[in-house]
């Protein structure tokens, strides 16, 4: 496609665009007349500045009235439907042509254009980049962390794109999903490229890939680590859901493959759907075959194709994690030993199979909020547990209401205690919530439903030689009750019953 730019070399050898209103709208088949260089775009009217061009979206701004005058009164300009009405002096104003006063710009869909916009004002931002895609029902932040963890440890400028964060190895910085919206996307990778980043490890929802919001991307890689039940309030059946994450594929570089777990059979689908190259990882005749496994409290040791691998990291779901992150080092040329030494010092992901140790009591924090991830925190704290085994576990309001009954018995199954408690509720009613989770079988169950209360009493009532397992939240530092974000860490909540512990025992 051909783009419409002035350029200039920076002192860093990078390419800076500089491109001009008339000439990117006309590209677009909008006529304008106006020549001033845009500083930035975006669908985001709280980021655009004084010659940005705001793209007033729909789903994103609705009907665009308070969204527009905001971006209009801080000089940027707008692109908009021709059936976006906005007020001006208190009167709805349609935009069915050019305002000139307004600076106001309209066709007959945004949403048919955003794509080509964001190629021809962004160029192609994945030519010289490599650039890693994550994806799967659970398990995608732990395997984004570690392939960063191991590419920096080799001296490769990686920026991260995860669930709720950025991360550029110098600073977090909070993104609301786990797939930032197109636009936004396009920004921070035009930050990398200007930063020097030679390396995106990013990773994608099927949310994402459902609402095209990657549809400008290209990926050197993509990794799968599961496909469970997840999502059903959006996607409404598993099928759906499973091939919405297969179509991740479609956006793979000429040259790109593919990395799955040969031991989830469902992923194997993927070789009659793909003739991209697939890697297979696993514990039977994989590309990069596990063996020799043996799990601890202190992290895990097993071998991948004859060379041995210690990890600070809990639990098998980790092993997999860690060698889907092995296997795509090594298709980047990074050899057995280099990767040897990176394992050893791997980072615990906040919130993702974290243990937590008080004076009498040991936590085991996670983000399991599937069924299929919960067995499997569970199968493992189970293994490790020499005393009583407690969990405390909710399910999120206004999503798939079928997989609660599911978490909750796996919660029961493996516990000798599950205590049933908020998380997230949104604006569904928690009664409602725990009931759905009290139609488990088991009857091995109490209900408590402040979260930070549940924390209390399981801590409380907990021996030396118990394990209590905290599902759901993760690292996540807010509670969503009602439309209202409230300020609420588990780990947090842990360390303050520990410090009473302390003084307790004392």
């Amino acid at each position: 496609m051909e783009r419409p730019f002035r350029q200039k070399v920076g002192r860093s050898g990078s390419i800076l665009v500089m491109t001009r209103l008339n000439e990117l709208l006309g590209m677009l088949h909008i006529a304008c007349d106006d020549t001033r260089i845009l500083q930035g775009v975006s669908d985001d009217s709280r980021k655009v500045k004084k010659d940005w061009l705001f793209v007033c979206r729909k789903g994103i701004t609705h009907d665009g009235a308070a969204y527009i005058d905001d971006a209009l009164r801080k000089g940027a300009v707008v692109l908009c439907d021709k059936k976006r009405q906005w007020r001006k002096n208190g009167q709805k104003v349609e935009a069915t042509s050019h305002q000139e006063k307004e600076q106001v710009y309209a066709c007959e869909d945004v949403e048919a254009i955003a794509q080509a916009l964001i190629e021809l004002y962004f160029g192609d931002l994945c030519k010289h980049l490599c650039v890693i895609g994550v994806s799967g029902t659970s398990g995608k932040t732990s395997v984004a962390c570690i392939i960063t963890h191991i590419l920096r440890k080799q001296q490769k400028k990686t920026f991260r794109i995860g669930t709720h964060e950025v991360d550029d190895n110098q600073h977090i910085q909070a993104i609301p999903n786990t797939t930032p919206d197109s636009f936004t996307l396009a920004n921070l990778l035009k930050e990398a490229i200007q930063q020097g980043f030679t390396h995106i490890v990013m990773e994608v929802s099927s949310h994402a890939i459902d609402q095209n919001r990657i549809c400008f991307m290209s990926y050197d890689a993509i990794v799968y680590t599961n496909i469970t039940q997840d999502h059903l309030d959006y996607h409404f059946t598993r099928t759906h859901y499973m091939y919405t994450k297969f179509k991740l594929r479609r956006y793979l570089k000429k040259d790109g493959f593919i990395i799955i777990n040969k031991d989830f059979p469902y992923l194997m689908k993927l070789q009659h759907l793909s003739d991209a190259k697939l890697i297979t990882i696993g514990f039977d005749a994989a590309h990069f075959t596990i063996e020799d496994m043996h799990l601890s409290e202190q992290g895990a040791i097993f071998t991948i194709n004859g060379y041995s691998f210690v990890i600070p990291l809990l639990g098998k779901m980790n092993v997999y994690n860690t060698t889907e992150a092995i296997a795509l080092c090594h298709m980047l040329n990074i050899t057995y030993e280099q990767l040897i030494a990176s394992c050893q010092d791997l980072p615990y992901v906040s919130g993702r199979m974290e243990l937590m140790k008080g004076k009498k009591h040991t936590v085991l924090l996670d983000y399991a909020h599937t069924p299929d991830a919960v067995e499997k925190l569970m199968e493992f704290a189970r293994s490790i547990c020499q005393g009583k085994l407690y969990i405390i576990v909710g399910c999120g309001g206004e999503r798939d209401r079928s997989k609660r009954k599911l978490m909750a018995d796996a919660a029961c199954k493996y516990s000798d205690m599950a205590i049933f408690t908020s998380d997230n509720p949104r604006h569904e009613s928690l009664s409602t919530i725990l009931l759905d989770m009290c139609k488990t079988t088991y009857q091995n169950y109490e209900v408590v439903e402040n979260r930070y209360f549940a924390i209390k009493y399981t801590i409380k009532i907990a021996k030396e030689s118990d394990i209590i397992v905290i599902a759901g939240k993760g690292n996540e530092k807010t509670q969503d009750v009602e439309g209202r974000m409230y300020p609420f860490d588990d780990a947090d909540c842990v360390r303050k019953r520990f410090a009473k512990e302390e003084l307790f025992w004392k």
